[in-house]
């Protein structure tokens, strides 16, 4: 699509219109490009054009251009937010054709450095890709992160964020959280009532605090993410 932009001049007070050029929506170039529209995303995400946004509408994780790449005249983003009132149309993205260009220039670069993330890191974002399938609603980039971090500890920081296209201070916050929430797991563990001997009953609310704090302690160990 052809898109336009009109102009006033300061000095003369007279409107004029731009040719911006012919915008494609990114399904488009990746076509175009011989790339998988998930993993033309992926690599747009490392590239630091996309990252992952929360959908009200759709009540899921969308990746949509950042606004230094639309600050910088790589694309546009539709957020009409007449969208919420026509259940068939949705906010989406288009690359301008300097986005396109941009693209083509550094995608060689891109690809070689996703393909060179070890063979056990491509494993465990496999492993992830096909739990976060079975699950009935979208894993958030948080629980993602806890995920591969309880089951891949071994997986650094940044390996994590390559993976999921996210950035590294991200992945840096979401642990610092999960550690926390598990020390404050543990310690509330720590102080739950013992269980006494078959002799000596515990009362209805001592259980009541043992069960609470052993099911907020496994929640906290696995980000969230039932397993």
């Amino acid at each position: 699509m052809n898109y336009k932009r009109q102009i006033t001049d300061l000095d003369t007070g007279k409107k004029s219109w731009i040719d911006l050029g012919d915008h494609r929506p990114l399904s488009d170039v990746a076509k175009d490009l011989g790339i998988g529209p998930r993993r033309f995303r992926d690599v747009l995400a490392y590239m630091g054009l996309l990252s992952r946004e929360w959908d009200d509408r759709s009540q899921q994780h969308r990746f949509r251009l950042t606004p230094g790449a639309v600050a910088s005249g790589l694309g546009i983003r539709h957020d009409n937010k007449g969208f919420q009132y026509d259940p068939d149309r949705t906010p989406f993205d288009v690359l301008s054709p300097v986005g396109v260009e941009y693209i083509r220039d550094h995608l060689p670069a891109a690809l070689a450095a996703l393909s060179e993330l070890p063979g056990e890191v491509r494993d465990a974002l496999t492993a992830l890709e096909a739990f976060a399938a079975r699950q009935l609603t979208a894993m958030t980039p948080e629980m993602r992160v806890c995920w591969l971090t309880c089951r891949y500890p071994n997986m650094g920081p940044s390996q994590i964020a390559q993976g999921i296209g996210i950035s590294e201070t991200l992945v840096h916050r979401y642990r610092a959280r999960r550690d926390r929430q598990i020390r404050d797991a543990e310690q509330a563990t720590a102080f739950a009532p013992a269980w006494r001997p078959p002799s000596e009953e515990p009362t209805e609310a001592q259980l009541a605090d043992v069960l609470a704090a052993g099911a907020l302690a496994a929640k906290y160990h696995l980000g969230g993410v039932e397993l």
